[in-house]
């Protein structure tokens, strides 16, 4: 005894139009990882490795034996440009660990 209707195999060709009493099993599959993605996040990763290996002790950074009254007006200035590249990846981490913590306690700054 034949049915009134014919049965739809799936059909896995993305070219060919799905009908609509044809279903689909790749929704409930997680997404498939590209080489390009991969590419990204493991420069991605390199990349904060060697960033955090440059890393300054903090000791150095909070030194209080290390602050002098500059000579003149032209001295703060110099002094911030070589602190600033000596301790560069200490300072974004602080200004990083601050904004997490600034998003996590206060989450409607998100949508500002």
């Amino acid at each position: 005894m034949a049915s009134s209707s014919p049965h739809v195999l799936p059909i896995s060709n993305p070219q060919a139009p799905i009908s609509s009493t044809t279903t689909t099993t790749n929704q409930s599959q997680p997404p498939i990882a590209t080489p390009a993605s991969r590419a990204f996040i493991t420069r991605l990763t390199d990349s904060a490795r060697l960033a955090f290996s440059q890393r300054r002790p903090w000791s150095e950074l909070v030194d209080r034996s290390a602050f002098t009254r500059p000579e003149s007006l032209t001295d703060p200035a110099s002094r911030f440009r070589k602190n600033f590249s000596y301790f560069r990846i200490n300072y974004l981490t602080l200004l990083a660990s601050v904004l997490a913590i600034s998003l996590v306690t206060h989450p409607v700054s998100l949508l500002l």
